[in-house]
């Protein structure tokens, strides 16, 4: 018997790796996405270089590198931050769902005053803003508030006090607005500072990817020349943090 310890045969070696590697691609595929916060318009429930993760098997499930759903597409929770594939700007957004297909919104400026014909209350929370500012550009500051809408009163939302930031719309009308079936109605965070449906209109529902589950890492400042983050610059409190909607 040789004391030596066999090798394992590379065809074993090449099935357990392959193994691995289809685990790793059918959790990406199926169940959790990973993606980076690129801009400020969630400010301030999602930062600049927040890398989220996203529950997929929320919404249903697809054939992987297709448009084809297998099971689904199931719409998230009024009130869900959503990460959804935009078919105009061919890049992957994240915004907060605010408008379900069959719903009527009225909204003036960066507020929305009814959902079905019931109010959503809107609430200034300056000592929330005083805590923020450190976390915010300061060119794109001035004139910004932070406000609570809250969804408590309206039925079927399964959200409340959600902290929001705007600063004064120069547009003071109303308007009504009527979600499609099959389409959904996303508004950013930061009101003022965001591109939404306000602007580039619905979304369809089999563009939804799924809502945000967890803030997996996060960084002021990425590095110029690895675009990783700069260590120096980790926001340690968001590590492996559940992301919770109404924050």
């Amino acid at each position: 018997m040789s004391s030596q310890r066999e090798r394992p045969k590379f065809s074993t070696v090449l099935m357990q790796f392959l193994g691995v590697v289809v685990l790793v691609f059918s959790i990406r595929w199926f169940l959790y996405e990973p993606f980076t916060v690129p801009s400020g318009s969630m400010f301030p429930n999602l930062l600049i270089n927040d890398y989220i993760l996203v529950k997929k098997f929320d919404v249903g499930f697809k054939v992987p590198y297709s448009k084809q759903w297998l099971i689904g597409p199931k719409v998230p929770q009024r009130g869900k931050a959503v990460v959804f594939w935009s078919t105009k700007s061919q890049v992957y957004f994240v915004k907060r769902l605010m408008g379900l297909p069959g719903d009527v919104l009225k909204i003036q400026g960066h507020k929305v005053l009814e959902i079905n014909g019931q109010a959503v209350t809107t609430d200034s929370a300056p000592r929330v803003w005083e805590l923020l500012r450190k976390d915010f550009p300061i060119e794109d500051a001035r004139g910004v508030t932070a406000f609570t809408e809250n969804y408590q009163n309206i039925k079927d939302m399964g959200l409340k006090d959600v902290t929001l930031m705007y600063s004064e719309p120069n547009d003071d009308s109303v308007k009504t607005i009527t979600v499609p079936k099959g389409k959904l109605f996303f508004m950013g965070d930061h009101r003022s500072s965001s591109s939404d449906s306000r602007i580039w209109g619905m979304v369809s529902v089999e563009d939804l990817v799924g809502p945000v589950e967890y803030v997996l890492f996060s960084c002021a400042q990425k590095s110029i020349s690895t675009q990783f983050c700069d260590p120096k610059t980790i926001r340690w409190n968001r590590l492996f943090s559940k992301f919770h909607s109404s924050n």
